[in-house]
């Protein structure tokens, strides 16, 4: 399997069957993301996963409310306990949530020996955390909620560089909606609709229309090609040609109707407006005060051809 067979019309279907069954636990649910994501990155066969639903209070103060751990075995009370004291210390998770969208790597704000850290030290050692990807998408309408998605190897696993950032962000998007649907943060009928509208995209087609569904109030189509590195028909003609797409499967649509979404391209926004949790993948990494990126990340950067700092 790959990214683009992870978005046929059959597969997102599957995701969407089994996001909206409620006799399965988060448990089996995690273990259906698993198999999915090994299948589609061969390479990428990580060992534990941790999820976390966040919301920055009144104070301004970021706060967990809901910690989901698979495939750690303990319980998760006493993974909270030990993680608390060190979450305004983690440097991935402060650099990811200043990032919504970005997939990052521990290696990417950690230099040295992983074990000597002492985050590694007091926190990760005891429960078998090693190298880690993560990544934290915002909630629809709402920018002070978060849920974080954090991959895990064991000692053994190299460095997963082998392994596309970008696609692996959008195949994190789409089980960060599912999660989302779980615990009620999006309805079950928007993301039905996203998922319907995302069947049988490619990864240019979605680097458009993530630019493009994030794109500053009032910004010109131009301006969004060009951050892309495009010319502006190169851009416009395939949101429009995607647009048309969308509009041929509008079956319960009135006549008027289609003709007013063949004017413009509102339905874009209408039927795909959930990869706003994503972003701008064209903004540069922006560090949170204290956080420096590694040489590591500049040289994912280039292979990966990654943001660069502010």
């Amino acid at each position: 399997m790959t990214l683009k067979n992870l978005f046929k019309a059959a597969s997102l279907k599957d995701i969407c069957t089994v996001t909206k069954n409620d006799d399965l636990d988060d448990a089996g649910f995690g273990h259906f993301q698993r198999d999915h994501l090994c299948k589609t990155f061969t390479k990428f066969s990580y060992d534990k996963c941790i999820l976390r639903f966040f919301e920055i209070d009144d104070e301004g103060e970021l706060q967990i409310c809901k910690s989901i751990y698979l495939g750690f075995g303990v319980d998760s009370g006493d993974i909270n306990a030990n993680y608390a004291p060190w979450m305004n210390s983690d440097e991935l998770l402060r650099l990811t949530l200043n990032n919504p969208g970005r997939l990052l790597s521990d290696t990417d704000v950690y230099e040295g020996v992983h074990s000597e850290r002492e985050i590694y030290v007091q926190y990760g050692s005891k429960y078998g955390i090693h190298h880690q990807y993560m990544v934290c998408f915002s909630f629809p309408e709402n920018d002070e909620s978060f849920l974080s998605i954090e991959y895990i190897g064991d000692v053994d696993n190299l460095v997963w560089d082998t392994i596309s950032s970008e696609d692996l962000e959008y195949a994190s998007f789409l089980f960060a909606m599912a999660w989302m649907v779980r615990y009620k943060r999006i309805g079950r009928r928007n993301f039905e609709k996203n998922i319907s509208a995302l069947s049988d995209m490619t990864l240019k087609k979605l680097q458009k229309l993530r630019r493009y569904i994030n794109r500053k109030p009032g910004e010109q189509l131009i301006r969004q090609a060009e951050s892309l590195g495009l010319k502006l028909r190169g851009y416009d003609d395939a949101l429009y040609t995607m647009r048309d797409a969308l509009n041929d499967h509008l079956v319960e649509a009135s006549k008027a109707e289609k003709m007013f979404a063949n004017q413009n391209l509102e339905l874009l926004d209408s039927c795909l407006y959930l990869l706003k949790i994503m972003n701008d993948q064209t903004r540069p990494i922006a560090c949170p005060a204290g956080t420096r990126l590694t040489p590591s990340f500049y040289v994912r950067k280039e292979n990966q051809h990654l943001g660069g700092p502010v």
